[in-house]
């Protein structure tokens, strides 16, 4: 009996220490005792811990009940998918994830950062992942939620602010029609043109109506109907408290 002590699970060797037998589950392999499923050159990847069978192979390939890769006639990768077999695809390429059997974007999950195989697993700030991975919410307990009673466990809305249907847990509402408006107050009012918050550089006037404060003063920031309240973040820019406008006096961009 040689010495086979250099061969890796080997359990007989010649002369030339070269094994010549392999203990269960092993195979002699090319001289060398390896596991069944790495002699597959179709297979990607071998469980080395427990059935030592194939777990993955190659694109057009499956995993039959031996635990070796065979040829699947009946798989025709579907688009963005990386393996498939008999029942639809297995595997999707990067920012898509399984569903169905399909492969589907990550994109077509609004307000998702980051997703895995299994959908989204990342919403944007803000915004709530939801239990099933295909849908980011935003917190209910978020103003622009309209959400009048929140079930923060769950972030469902179960009762939402006037002039609003509860629809699966959220307030849907119509796009704000109102200009320079972050948030309409629809919500309060029934009045797409109602708005409730303005944009930067303008100011909320009654009626519900966003006014510019650069018709008041170039350079303002903040203001009323009449006269500025406050200017851009700007060294180069000083309100002049007598007049209530903002004015430049030095520089390349002048405010007047």
């Amino acid at each position: 009996m040689f010495n086979c002590s250099t061969r890796p699970h080997c359990s007989s060797c010649d002369a030339q220490t070269l094994c010549i037998s392999c203990p269960t589950p092993y195979i002699l392999y090319n001289q060398l005792c390896i596991i069944p499923c790495q002699a597959d050159n179709y297979c990607l990847t071998c469980d080395t811990s427990n059935t030592f069978s194939c777990t993955q192979c190659i694109t057009g390939y499956v995993v039959n009940s031996s635990g070796y890769c065979v040829q699947n006639a009946q798989c025709t990768l579907p688009i963005n998918c990386v393996a498939c077999n008999a029942s639809g695809c297995t595997q999707c390429i990067s920012q898509y994830y399984l569903a169905s059997s399909q492969c589907v974007s990550c994109s077509s999950i609004i307000n998702c950062s980051t997703c895995n195989s299994t959908g989204c697993a990342q919403c944007n700030s803000g915004y709530i992942l939801m239990a099933n991975q295909t849908s980011c919410r935003l917190n209910c307990t978020d103003p622009q939620a309209y959400c009048a009673n929140c079930n923060i466990t769950t972030n469902m809305c179960t009762v939402c602010n006037p002039n609003l249907t509860l629809t699966d847990g959220q307030c849907p509402h119509p796009p704000c029609l109102a200009t320079n408006c972050t948030q309409c107050d629809f919500a309060r009012t029934g009045i797409m043109k109602f708005c409730y918050i303005c944009q930067r550089f303008t100011t909320l006037v009654p009626g519900g109506f966003c006014i510019n404060c650069t018709s008041v003063s170039s350079g303002c920031e903040r203001c009323n109907t009449t006269a500025c309240l406050a200017c851009v973040n700007d060294t180069q820019v000083v309100y002049l408290a007598a007049t209530k406008t903002c004015n430049c006096t030095i520089g390349p961009n002048y405010y007047y």
